[in-house]
């Protein structure tokens, strides 16, 4: 080692776990695995602008704002610190899911077919009281 580094001897697998996460998922998933994570960050990324840009309330901007500056901070994060632990892990997938949103909206119908969703379970509820 030209720089020694300090001694974390201590720690029982400092030789085995490296602190880059983003690219120790490279060393154990190979390219399609690096790709496949890189192009789920960025459509998460993508669907959270587009998100912002079109929602009319702020509450639900605001909302997305946090989820896609939590990915872009564990992104950053991973990159140089050990970040894949389950409890960061499924916050993330919290803000993978506010991310997408417009694309969840989407893909049901847009605003009338929320409504009409909503119409239908409020009866359903109504029903079965």
């Amino acid at each position: 080692r030209p720089i020694e580094l300090p001694d974390i001897s201590f720690f029982e697998f400092y030789r085995y776990i490296p602190h880059n996460s983003i690219l120790w998922i490279w060393v154990k998933t190979g390219f399609l695995g690096f790709a496949s994570m890189l192009l789920m960050f960025g459509v998460a990324m993508r669907a959270a602008g587009q998100t912002i840009i079109s929602r009319a309330d702020a509450a639900g901007r605001g909302l997305v704002l946090i989820g896609l500056c939590y990915v872009l901070m564990y992104v950053i994060y991973a990159f140089v610190d050990i970040g894949w632990d389950p409890r960061s892990l499924m916050f993330l997938a919290v803000c993978f899911a506010l991310c997408s949103q417009v694309e969840r909206e989407h893909a049901m119908g847009g605003d009338d077919a929320r409504d009409d969703r909503l119409e239908m379970h409020s009866a359903a509820v109504a029903a079965s009281d």
